[in-house]
């Protein structure tokens, strides 16, 4: 993103996807903030839930601290695996 000088400055895109029981695929959000962290997760996740998403049941994610206890700290019953993309690129 360019900002006002007309500067480029990196940003992480958060890109929350749903699927139902029944295989349907939903894109619930595209988030953007300038780093990657679990407080801006946390507040995805409390959007989210607000929004009327009751469960998360499976959760694949790479390697930010503290966020496997976050998401479960809203969405207790989570299972979170880490990304295979970054188990195999940190092998």
């Amino acid at each position: 993103m360019k900002n006002e000088k007309g500067i480029i400055n990196s940003h992480a895109v958060y890109v929350v996807l749903g699927v139902d029981a029944e295989g349907y695929k939903d894109v619930l959000g595209l988030y953007v903030s300038p780093t990657e962290s679990k407080s801006t997760w946390m507040q995805i996740f409390d959007s989210i839930k607000v929004r009327g998403v009751e469960d998360i049941l499976f959760l694949s994610m790479d390697g930010v601290l503290g966020l496997e206890e976050g998401v479960k700290s809203i969405f207790p019953d989570t299972l979170v695996q880490r990304c295979v993309v970054h188990l195999i690129r940190n092998s």
